[in-house]
């Protein structure tokens, strides 16, 4: 069986992004753009209730873009983040 929109983006997604962000130096409060490729099964809204859930700061920017699909079968989102590292 295939994981839900759920679980990949609040179980693996979500934690895996905070994780680079902190590496980098940089924080979810540093986020300026997330662009998330949703694939066209999926809802937009399921997609901004989950990173509501698991993201502490609401980013600037945030776009939903619908795909029609990935070279992986079973992806249903990929999502790109762009923010400031501090010095």
């Amino acid at each position: 069986m295939l994981p839900t929109l759920e679980e990949r983006v609040a179980t693996d997604i979500l934690p895996r992004i905070t994780g680079y962000l902190d590496k980098a130096g940089s924080s979810w409060q540093q986020v300026a753009n997330v662009s998330c490729y949703l694939h066209r099964s999926q809802s937009a809204d399921e997609m901004r209730a989950l990173f509501r859930q698991a993201v502490p700061t609401w980013p600037p920017r945030f776009e939903i873009v619908f795909v029609d699909g990935y070279l992986l079968d079973g992806k249903l989102v990929e999502i790109e983040v762009t923010a400031e590292r501090t010095a």
